[in-house]
């Protein structure tokens, strides 16, 4: 195998990202870049300099409707989730050129190997209430929480404290399949698609409380420049990057200019 290095990784994130648009357009389903990839777009018309993977964010429909369809074309791309791959134990969706292997170093990912990708996360209809908004963000945190402790590995770069810690919650979560608990938040996150929200979020980003938004920031998008082509970005893309980081357009320290992953990979 051929290791692949930042730049053509980045280069081959992009042509999924181009196929993944074009998919959408022919099917009429809405997405925007979300996280940094939506930093990226606004800041800096690309990826953030020292980013180095694309996250996209889709309405539940649009979402749904993806899943079922994306892997009926022929092409060097797959959607996985863990409706559909029995190792794939990630509650949101990732789609991957499948000429790559991906090894990802810093998460007690089964152990198997996936390919250079996209992150496609949903978002869904919460209910109408505080209190139950509230509720019902406990509940998928509890299990979320459950599932960081199946991901994370022990790692000398931690403490020993807190690795002792982490094998205690370790010890404490061993009844649980990393398989069968995404699968449970995957489908636990759906429970108001019914619903007419005024409120969504993306229940499974990092960023907590402050993805909880109100309903029309996530509906229309626009065309916005990213590296060498046009991709789909949330017209209230202030409202949503305000929320989630504050002054986005503010440049992080020097120290903290620095990717977050830790992989390797290659072509097949």
């Amino acid at each position: 195998m051929r290791e692949i290095n930042l730049s053509e990784l980045k280069q081959i994130q992009l042509d999924i990202m181009k196929y993944f648009d074009s998919f959408c357009k022919n099917n009429g389903l809405k997405y925007s870049l979300a996280g940094g990839s939506l930093i990226g777009a606004v800041r800096h018309d690309g990826y953030i300099p020292w980013d180095d993977d694309i996250d996209v964010i889709m309405l539940r429909g649009d979402y749904d409707k993806m899943l079922e369809i994306f892997n009926n074309s022929k092409s060097d791309y797959k959607v996985f989730t863990p409706q559909n791959c029995d190792y794939y134990c990630l509650p949101y969706a990732k789609i991957a050129n499948i000429k790559t292997v991906l090894q990802e170093n810093s998460s007690a990912f089964s152990g198997r190997d996936f390919g250079i990708n996209i992150d496609i996360f949903p978002v869904d209809n919460l209910p109408n209430d505080d209190g139950e908004i509230e509720s019902f963000y406990k509940k998928i945190r509890k299990l979320r929480d459950i599932h960081d402790v199946k991901m994370i590995k022990i790692s000398r770069s931690r403490s020993v404290i807190k690795n002792l810690m982490l094998i205690l919650l370790k010890i404490g979560a061993v009844c649980f399949n990393k398989h069968k608990i995404a699968q449970k938040i995957s489908y636990a996150i759906t429970a108001y698609k019914d619903n007419v929200p005024s409120k969504r979020a993306c229940l499974l980003g990092m960023y907590a409380r402050r993805e909880i938004l109100p309903a029309d920031v996530f509906e229309n998008t626009v065309p916005h420049k990213f590296e060498d082509t046009r991709f789909e970005i949330f017209e209230k893309y202030d409202k949503y990057l305000t929320s989630l980081y504050g002054d986005y357009m503010k440049l992080p320290p020097k120290d903290k200019q620095v990717s977050h992953h830790s992989f390797n990979a290659y072509w097949l």
